[in-house]
């Protein structure tokens, strides 16, 4: 009975074939799925060629990812980079103007020091002169008469004429001021005690004391 039912549907199944064939709604690429169906091949090669004329979105993606991560990482190194050259740059520039300033504010020292010690010297060599004159000069009038000792610092400018006096042994130049006796000489004496006295009084006092 089985058998019988088997061979009805085959003669079935081929004749609908060759109806189907004759028709013209079936030829041999249908054949062969059709074949593939009943092999049970047909979900696995449907599946295969599906998966194949799938394009691969999620490697592509990846990728792209990947490649803006290591730009990305790339610009911020070269950033770094580009910051700590700059830095040191700065640093060393800075080293420089300071190296720079220093040896200017040195050399400004050095010649402020210079200038001064020069000053100095000049200064001491015009005492030194000055003193050696003056004790000439003062050796000089002390061989001269008190009027003619008078007559030689009435010649000289009014500030040489006191420190003259001041150096002057008190008595030899109380002398001299008692030999002034016109009125020019006398105002000339006036003036020489009020200088003295300016610069200092008790030399002043003396003098007066000693013209008594």
């Amino acid at each position: 009975m089985v058998a019988l039912l088997a061979i009805l549907h085959l003669v079935v199944l081929v004749g609908l074939g060759v109806f189907l064939w004759g028709s013209g709604r079936l030829d041999a690429e249908k054949v062969e799925q059709i074949a593939a169906v009943m092999r049970g091949e047909d979900s696995e090669s449907e599946a295969a060629r599906r998966t194949a004329s799938q394009p691969a979105v999620t490697p592509v993606l990846a990728r792209a990812s990947s490649e803006k991560i290591a730009e990305a990482q790339t610009s911020d190194e070269v950033a770094r980079l580009v910051g700590e050259r700059l830095l040191r740059e700065a640093a060393d520039r800075k080293v420089l103007v300071d190296a720079a300033m220093l040896k200017v504010i040195r050399q400004h020292e050095a010649l402020a020091t210079e200038k001064n010690e020069f000053k100095k010297a000049r200064e001491l060599a015009s005492s030194e002169r000055q003193h050696s004159g003056l004790k000439a000069e003062l050796e000089i009038l002390s061989k001269l008469s008190e009027k003619n000792a008078r007559d030689v610092l009435m010649k000289k400018p009014v500030p040489d004429a006191v420190n003259v006096l001041m150096k002057m042994k008190t008595r030899s130049a109380a002398g001299i001021i008692e030999a002034c006796k016109t009125e020019a000489e006398k105002a000339w004496a006036v003036q020489m005690m009020q200088e003295i006295s300016s610069r200092d009084e008790d030399k002043a006092d003396a003098l007066e004391k000693a013209a008594r």
